[in-house]
């Protein structure tokens, strides 16, 4: 079971126990007031090879996901150009069912004129 997080300690907390260490209330002030630029200070360094390496591989991942962009920027414009072809044979199977109607139309007329005389 995790432990509960402790309540925070109150303003000035570092100051007084500073203070109580027996440190001159000067330098105890400023401890407590740099302190934070101190912990950054001290993390940052740490934290340099962590932020490169994460930076790196968004790079990498930037660079993949354009890659990804391109392709499919290509296959958009194939299917483009494939549908156009269906569109064009579309086209010419309605024509040349056009003619074949066309055509058994201009038969029957002919039979039936022929068989009627």
């Amino acid at each position: 079971m995790p432990q509960p997080t402790p309540p925070p300690a109150a303003e000035g907390a570092i100051f007084h126990a500073l203070l109580d260490a027996g440190a001159d209330p000067r330098v105890a002030y400023t401890a407590e007031k740099r302190l934070p630029t101190m912990i950054s200070d001290a993390i940052a360094p740490q934290l340099r090879p962590f932020l490169l390496e994460m930076s790196r591989r968004f790079d990498e991942i930037d660079r993949r996901l354009d890659t990804m962009a391109a392709g499919d920027a290509e296959r958009d414009r194939r299917l483009d150009e494939h549908d156009r072809k269906l569109d064009v044979l579309a086209a010419q199977m309605r024509l040349v069912l056009a003619g074949i109607g066309l055509l058994v139309t201009v038969l029957i007329a002919v039979f039936g004129f022929l068989f009627t005389q």
